[in-house]
């Protein structure tokens, strides 16, 4: 409409979509463990994120990095890295506002890349959860593992794990209220059996902005299972249940397996 002045005209339109921050018309994306550098974690290892996008014709998303803080941008129109504005380096998740409409015109990457304490890299590809992936009432996760070491002479003695379980649940409504109640369930010829309950209140924000969701979550203890046979622990397949506290909270969940001498990850939800 303004075509000598088109790229002034863009840059009012941002400027006044930031200064009012009306995300109304942007549809919400979450990306869990978002981080913009590499951090350390257990025993040397060190994790980092990569977000991507391209788009076959401008798409404006919010938060992009600007001169005072965060501002709408345009993802890149070629396949590349999505700059994104953090108050901090790291986060355990956030909430990317696009424009509305855009999925047929864009596509997304996010993976996560891990440096184990064996010095082995590792690389896998992280859910972007999108607003039709909310839910609500109960729900749940499948393959998470109890992956006991034993020593080989001794299937009675306990070493430790070779495995750790996480699960982190957002509250896709934003209340601070949401609180779940987590079972971990017994699969295949153990269905019955009942492994432990927990009370998960996802009511944690790491900023007071709209792009840092409230979230909850539990690291799963570890946990001995007797075989028939009697061999004191062994590996076992489990599910998750989870009951909201309140049925019509929307919410946001996975859960991830992370081998602990490499730190290769496994990342579920549900299905």
């Amino acid at each position: 409409m303004c075509p000598r002045f088109l790229v002034l005209c863009v840059a009012l339109l941002l400027a006044t979509t930031n200064s009012a921050q009306d995300l109304s018309t942007f549809e919400r994306i979450l990306a869990p463990v978002l981080s913009t550098e590499r951090v350390g974690g257990v025993h040397g290892a060190s994790f980092a994120t990569t977000l991507t996008a391209v788009s076959d014709a401008p798409v404006a998303y919010y938060p992009a990095p600007g001169a005072g803080g965060p501002v709408v941008g345009t993802l890149p129109m070629h396949p590349d890295t999505v700059p994104v504005f953090a108050y901090a380096p790291v986060s355990a998740g956030r909430i990317l506002y696009v424009e509305r409409g855009a999925a047929n015109r864009s596509a997304f990457g996010y993976r996560l890349h891990s440096v184990g304490p064996d010095s082995s890299f590792h690389s896998v590809t992280l859910p972007l959860l999108r607003e039709h992936d909310l839910r609500t009432g109960r729900s749940w996760i499948h393959g998470l593992t109890f992956d006991p070491i034993l020593l080989p002479e001794s299937p009675h003695t306990l070493m430790g794990f070779a495995s750790r379980n996480r699960v982190r649940i957002y509250d896709g409504d934003g209340t601070g209220r949401l609180s779940m109640t987590v079972r971990l369930l017994g699969t295949g010829p153990r269905r019955a059996f009942h492994y432990g309950q927990f009370t998960v209140d996802v009511n944690r924000r790491e900023y007071d902005d709209p792009t840092y969701p409230y979230f909850g979550e539990l690291a799963i203890p570890d946990t001995c299972v007797t075989a028939p046979s009697g061999i004191l622990c062994y590996a076992v397949d489990f599910s998750v249940e989870l009951t909201p506290n309140d049925p019509n909270i929307r919410y946001w969940v996975m859960g991830t397996n992370t081998r602990n001498a490499t730190t290769e990850t496994v990342v579920v939800t549900p299905q």
